[in-house]
């Protein structure tokens, strides 16, 4: 299950998804208002990150997707082949948006999302053929309640 989390965590590592921020202590100087380039990017890895989350909503809700918390993995036959077909569908819309952009920076993190889609798909392909089924309950269980009880998460959506 970890090869399918790649995406995200490649999207939370390089700071280019949406994160959920921790309360910053009142005396804290106000940050500079970022670049344009990056709420773009910020778009462009929140459109991944939607794509897989009704598979991995737990994932997805503490790398900042909101409205997830009550969800839970997607362990339903044909996994693969649905969670591949998703990201074969976002992979062609990132194409589409890498097209179209002019920004530098813009235009890498595109590659670096569509590069790592590809990798992912080929990730599923080679487990489909090489790999034998195998599912660590007690990890994804821990895993779960853990992003709900995050220092990042507020509070109010603890409950869930």
């Amino acid at each position: 299950m970890s090869r399918r989390l790649d995406v995200l965590m490649l999207c939370s590592a390089l700071g280019i998804g949406p994160t959920v921020q921790a309360q910053a202590p009142a005396e804290a100087a106000p940050r500079a208002a970022a670049p344009a380039w990056i709420a773009e990017s910020d778009l462009n890895a929140r459109l991944l990150l939607q794509a897989t989350a009704s598979f991995t909503p737990e994932t997805a809700g503490r790398a900042g997707l909101d409205g997830l918390d009550a969800e839970i993995l997607d362990l339903r036959p044909g996994l693969n082949g649905r969670l591949r077909a998703a990201l074969l569908a976002t992979q062609g819309q990132l194409e589409a948006r890498l097209a179209t952009a002019s920004d530098p920076n813009v235009r890498q993190d595109l590659e670096i999302l569509v590069q790592s889609v590809k990798d992912d798909i080929q990730g599923l392909d080679l487990s489909d053929k090489l790999e034998v089924a195998y599912f660590d309950v007690p990890l994804t269980i821990f895993q779960g309640i853990r992003a709900l009880l995050d220092d990042q998460v507020p509070a109010k959506r603890r409950g869930a």
